[in-house]
């Protein structure tokens, strides 16, 4: 089983094509868990009418605390053997679960990878691809240490082993960009990702999306040191450390920016 993990705050405008694009999925060994952080909308009102056309839909309500640790709410809830990010805001093709699941049990990896279409909310059928571009292809790990900074921080558009996070005990920071802190440390234990060259992640980008904000630049700052402080905690520092300075000299620059 796959355990879908969605964040939700606030997101009543874009909440139900998410969840429709997740019940709607051609694998469908799976349990959606939805992950309310102390929406103030009608967030929880639509969690609640979807989950009453399905029963894989789980409902977990939280105060208000960040992406990162509802994102770790949903870790330590989920029953199936592999996981999966969705932000509230998104939605996927209805293939991402078969095809990431396919890529990942033929290639014998702990992560598999799609790739991401960025839209807005106006335009949703005007869709480009985001940022990198991945191919069919399976990358081991063991022979390259650059991987661990160049695949893309993002926790969504992507298939992991639960077992993964279980292993190192894995949890996001309660920061904003905790992704950028903490996804890199997964990718360093991984033994072997995969990727495929689909587009099956559609990322929608909007004023109100943490990356837009530009308020939240102690953040952009704050997560680097955290990302630091985690591959010291792992003893993995001195191994990435020339890989990291220059990943995170790439943060600041996008910071700059």
């Amino acid at each position: 089983m796959v355990s879908v993990i969605v964040p939700v705050y606030n997101a009543q405008l874009y909440l139900e094509k998410c969840i429709s694009s997740l019940m709607n999925q051609t694998f469908s060994d799976i349990e959606i868990i939805l992950i309310n952080d102390g929406s103030t909308d009608e967030s929880l009102s639509v969690c609640e009418a979807c989950q009453k056309e399905d029963n894989r839909l789980r409902i977990i309500n939280q105060q208000n605390a960040g992406q990162g640790v509802a994102r770790n709410q949903g870790i330590r809830a989920a029953k199936g053997e592999y996981i999966m990010f969705v932000d509230s805001d998104d939605w996927v093709d209805k293939h991402i679960v078969e095809r990431l699941m396919h890529s990942l049990l033929d290639n014998d990896a702990d992560i598999s990878v799609c790739n991401l279409y960025r839209t807005v909310l106006n335009e949703e059928r005007i869709a480009v691809k985001y940022e990198e571009v991945f191919y069919d292809e399976c990358l081991d790990c063991n022979q390259d240490k650059n991987y661990v900074f160049n695949i893309s921080s993002y926790p969504v558009g992507k298939l992991y082993k639960t077992e993964l996070f279980k292993r190192i005990d894995f949890s996001f920071p309660g920061h904003f960009f905790e992704d950028v802190a903490a996804i890199p440390i997964l990718f360093a234990y991984a033994g072997r990702i995969s990727f495929t060259g689909e587009g099956l992640y559609f990322y929608r980008n909007h004023s109100g999306s943490t990356t837009s904000d530009f308020n939240k630049l102690d953040d952009r700052i704050r997560c680097l040191y955290s990302l630091v402080n985690m591959f010291k905690k792992h003893n993995l520092f001195e191994k990435y450390c020339d890989e990291m300075e220059q990943y995170i000299c790439r943060r600041l620059k996008i910071n700059y920016r």
